[in-house]
């Protein structure tokens, strides 16, 4: 009896995983990655950035730079997109464009908020 419970009980396992497996299989995971301008003032400025990316949905890894205002995020592209990403910033104040090298009218910069923290700038 403890065996027939124990086969039964491993071929459930089996049947729950292998549909779990199927259903992940079938949005494709594709990584992608964007960059965005934002304007942040100093290391703080960046530290909120980076924290509130991080805990958005769909973003694998953050890298901003205070400095350049550049902000270089990996994301999944079935979970989140640029335009999603951008809203979870607003969330905190920040606006964000899609960064384009070339310098045009598209590249909108500007903490809409001050700094709460005194930095110097």
């Amino acid at each position: 009896m403890k065996r027939t419970v124990l086969i039964f009980s491993l071929m459930l396992s089996v049947l729950f995983l292998s549909e779990s497996f199927a259903i992940n299989d079938g949005g494709k995971k594709e990584l992608k990655e964007v960059t965005l301008s934002c304007d942040m003032n100093c290391m703080n400025c960046q530290n909120a950035v980076e924290k509130q990316l991080s805990f958005t949905k769909g973003v694998k890894s953050v890298e901003a730079d205070h400095e350049t205002d550049l902000i270089t995020i990996t994301y999944l592209s079935n979970k989140t997109n640029p335009e999603l990403i951008i809203e979870s910033l607003a969330k905190i104040n920040y606006k964000a464009s899609v960064y384009n090298p070339k310098g045009n009218a598209d590249n909108k910069k500007g903490c809409s908020t001050p700094c709460k923290t005194p930095c110097g700038k």
